[in-house]
């Protein structure tokens, strides 16, 4: 059978080289000038591109609608991924929070394994409308022409980061074809505060991370916190954001636990200093009226802890989905064979990848399930 994969991402990627070693004639088109380019971006160009636990604990990371993707991860899920990357000459080596990571600690690699020298591309073609009759694709229209097959996998990915190719066009094709959409959302993203900007360019490691939700704890985790000109990221931030997102209609602030110090003598300025950033110190500190600690009353001490150790920022927003690391929402699973990812509503059609209403937290989930849905329709052609 003739092949076209619409979108060059992992899931594509994986799709293409499923289709091909069963014997079809694979063709991946892409609206870039090459593919894999979102894949190279993630971990900081290092990929961390599965998390390796046990299925029923990779699960609970991820949304109530994953669970459509249960059967594929039971076939292909992070153990099988780490085995194909192993036998593919690019070892998988673990980090914190069971992530994985290539042991060359370069994106490039993982993308290496997921090119199939021999499965055609067409660049630069960007998919502009599927052209159904009797529920089957019989054609599709590019900007280049029109392109034909006898099966089709779509995996254009969400709506996050669209200079990678990302940007939605997959959802307005499968709504004009029958499939439903859920609302949109960004998430892994960056949160705005209006009191952060003096502080823009400094990061803290491993801090305890509290979403508040009129004043009460929602969620909390532990991460590392960037401050940048627009308030607060960086990889502990990306993971609770999509609790800041669902909340954003109530007052939301975030909570970052200092280390606590020793508050009997001596100067809480140097102690702080001697673990945080000075100019975070600097700035967390600009109100206190610095006494020795041995001259300060139990009831100071008490809102040195609860107020400048626990420092607050208010959330007034988050980042556009465009500046999102992953799209949350995507093609209703109802509508898709959870055993193939084919189509209920077209027969030579299926669908995988970020372009689901499936998604992951923080730390190699969201790979995994566009590897894996990917593996799936490939396999199931």
């Amino acid at each position: 059978m003739k092949i076209l994969v619409i979108g060059g991402g992992p899931a594509g990627l994986m799709a293409a080289k499923q289709a091909f070693l069963k014997g079809h004639d694979v063709c991946i088109v892409d609206s870039q000038e090459k593919l894999g380019k979102k894949l190279l971006m993630t971990g900081n160009t290092r990929c961390n591109i599965t998390n390796n636990k046990e299925l029923n604990e990779f699960m609970k990371q991820c949304s109530k609608s994953t669970r459509f993707l249960y059967s594929s991860l039971s076939e292909f899920g992070p153990k099988e991924i780490i085995e194909f990357f192993n036998e593919h000459n690019c070892p998988l080596v673990p980090e914190d929070y069971d992530r994985m990571f290539p042991q060359s600690q370069k994106a490039t690699d993982i993308l290496n394994v997921l090119l199939t020298e021999s499965v055609k591309t067409e660049l630069n073609t960007k998919v502009e409308r599927l052209n159904i009759k009797d529920h089957t694709i019989e054609s599709i229209t590019t900007n280049k022409g029109e392109l034909t097959a006898d099966h089709y996998i779509l995996a254009t990915g969400g709506k996050s980061f669209p200079v990678s190719g990302s940007d939605g066009s997959g959802y307005k094709l499968l709504q004009s074809v029958g499939h439903t959409i859920t609302d949109l959302v960004g998430i892994e993203t960056g949160l705005h505060s209006i009191n952060t900007r003096p502080l823009q360019g400094l990061s803290l490691k491993d801090v305890t991370i509290k979403v508040r939700v009129k004043n009460k704890v929602k969620t909390t985790e532990i991460g590392d916190v960037l401050f940048t000109h627009f308030g607060l990221s960086g990889p502990g931030i990306l993971k609770i954001s999509e609790t800041v997102v669902e909340h954003l209609k109530h007052p939301v602030s975030i909570t970052l636990s200092l280390q606590q110090v020793d508050l009997s003598t001596g100067s809480l300025t140097k102690k702080l200093k001697a673990i945080y950033p000075n100019r975070f110190v600097d700035e967390l500190l600009k109100d206190y009226d610095e006494k020795p600690l041995e001259q300060t009353s139990n009831y100071d001490k008490e809102i040195i802890r609860t107020i400048y150790l626990n420092p607050t920022y208010k959330i007034t927003g988050v980042q556009p989905i465009e500046k999102a690391f992953v799209t949350k929402g995507g093609v209703a699973t109802k509508d898709i064979d959870p055993i193939t990812m084919k189509s209920k509503l077209i027969h030579n059609l299926s669908i995988c990848g970020e372009v689901l209403d499936c998604h992951g937290s923080v730390g190699g989930y969201n790979l995994t399930l566009a590897l894996s849905s990917g593996y799936t329709a490939g396999r199931k052609i």
